[in-house]
């Protein structure tokens, strides 16, 4: 399966992200963990498009084992990008 993610800036500070990360910043924080999950088994390839999206093709991988295997690197990464349910979206392979 693939999936097409779309990761957005945190909004708010907290006890566990105490400063919002710098807008300029940004694109190193996405390239990050596109190389990161780039890494993950059973990835094959990680393509970010112009609209800021990451599409992520798998071996097969159902989204169940897909979300399991992002956990740790959402949570690495939780200070500067975010990624709600709602901005993951199943594509269909032909």
């Amino acid at each position: 399966m693939n999936y097409k993610l779309l990761f957005e800036k945190p909004e708010n500070i907290s006890k566990d992200c105490p400063f919002l990360p710098a807008d300029a910043d940004h694109e190193m924080y996405l390239s990050a963990i596109i190389e990161d999950i780039n890494s993950i088994d059973g990835i094959l390839n990680v393509k970010r498009l112009t609209d800021g999206r990451v599409v992520v093709a798998t071996d097969g991988m159902n989204k169940d084992v897909f979300l399991e295997k992002l956990k740790p690197l959402l949570s690495n990464h939780f200070c500067y990008l975010r990624l709600p349910l709602k901005n993951i979206e199943v594509l269909q392979t032909s």
